[in-house]
């Protein structure tokens, strides 16, 4: 076997850091949103809140608009600073840190870092942590959020039981007849992918199948 060359390579200690910011930041909830997280490189153009022993970070939307933020306007970063409180909150409940800004400047961090972005599902709010590498993080993963995985289509097989009729009204059925069953649910049996068919109640308005288990 051929041995694959030239792929990107990560310490283990930076791999694991990666999980474990990914796992805290994705699915966590902040004034009634979902964060997302994802890891990026450098955002430019930004002014950086440098905190003491925590992630330096840089906000650059804010209800939904794009926010233009110099470190000359302290009275602006002041108002910043209070609008994405939630969100921010939210990041130091999932990391175990204080996200207290000591100063702002107009430069990124220094380099070593690891840049994350950190917005709401809508993208309504959106914030660039820098992580060094070498730092320690007691996280907090985040519950699992159905929402941010969306639709995933995979194949089922749904097999519903017949109507009973008696054997004379049976042979009284042509092609082309057509034979209400009403709304009442269907008792049938869902089978997903090579597992065991499960048994249930299948309503036809609402394409909503029950298991029998959760019935009982």
């Amino acid at each position: 076997m051929n041995a694959l060359t030239g792929l990107p390579s990560l310490e283990p200690a930076e791999a694991q850091l990666r999980t474990d910011l990914l796992a805290a930041l994705n699915g966590i909830e902040a004034g009634g949103a979902l964060l997302c997280a994802t890891i990026r490189t450098v955002p430019p153009r930004l002014s950086w809140f440098t905190c003491r022993d925590a992630p330096a970070f840089a906000i650059e939307r804010l209800g939904g608009q794009p926010l233009h933020l110099r470190a000359a306007d302290g009275v602006r970063a002041a108002e910043c600073l209070e609008a994405a409180e939630p969100v921010l909150r939210a990041i130091e409940w999932a990391l175990d840190v204080e996200l207290e800004p000591e100063r702002i400047g107009d430069d990124p961090p220094r380099a070593g870092s690891l840049w994350l972005c950190v917005e709401t599902s809508d993208a309504s709010d959106r914030i660039h942590l820098a992580v060094p590498r070498d730092m320690r993080l007691i996280v907090t993963p985040a519950p699992l959020a159905p929402r941010l995985i969306e639709d995933v289509p995979f194949p089922a097989q749904l097999t519903l039981s017949g109507p009973r009729l008696a054997p004379m009204e049976a042979a009284e059925l042509a092609e082309g007849d057509l034979l209400l069953l009403g709304e009442a649910p269907l008792t049938g049996a869902i089978r997903f992918l090579d597992r065991p068919p499960v048994a249930g109640l299948f309503e036809p308005v609402a394409r909503r199948f029950t298991p029998l288990s959760i019935q009982e």
